[in-house]
């Protein structure tokens, strides 16, 4: 247990260090959410992609039904409950928000700012501690009882899908540019 929360502050520490965003509070919180709405529109084009590149990887014939009929429900869950829910919480750990203040005003966000924010965010959400924590948020409330061998899958599946859809679609210009905050 020690040796875990000194991992996490580890990754914490370096995490928060490597963030060069001059982000406000307003405007990172406001990245957060439009990056929740960016994963929410893309669901399932990334579903599609996983369907042809990750179900090829792995011996299941049925891979692309449970990815058609799951995957983008989880990923929904995911990106609400960590990335717009959470969004304060990981602004606090940007540095970017104060532990009890709220953000008030939004200014213009700028492309430098945009990039580096989601830099920050990409190296946070393929961390392999925010990884199980993700897999233990869907455990906890994707996977319903009469879902047989629904933990299992997400333990055997969830990280490898997650990794290889945040390289596909993760890439910090494109979204900054999807977001009209960077020009082409």
């Amino acid at each position: 247990m020690r040796t875990s929360i000194l991992s996490s502050l580890l990754v914490l520490v370096t995490l928060t260090a490597s963030s060069e965003a001059n982000l406000t509070c307003p405007e990172c919180v406001m990245e957060m959410h439009k990056l929740g709405q960016f994963v929410k529109v893309y669901g399932p084009t990334i579903s599609k992609y996983l369907a042809e590149n990750y179900c090829t990887t792995i011996n299941s014939p049925d891979c692309e039904n449970h990815l058609e009929k799951h995957y983008v429900e989880m990923l929904y869950m995911v990106t609400e409950h960590f990335v717009v829910d959470g969004a304060m919480h990981i602004c606090q750990m940007m540095m970017t928000c104060d532990a009890k203040v709220s953000p008030v005003e939004v200014d213009k966000l700028t492309c430098k700012d945009c990039l580096e924010g989601l830099k920050f965010l990409e190296g946070y959400f393929l961390d392999e501690y925010v990884i199980e924590e993700f897999m233990v948020y869907l455990e906890q409330n994707f996977c319903l009882p009469d879902m047989e061998m629904c933990d299992l899958a997400v333990k055997n599946h969830f990280p490898a899908m997650h990794k290889m859809a945040m390289t596909e679609f993760f890439i910090p210009r494109d979204i900054c540019i999807k977001a009209d905050v960077c020009q082409q």
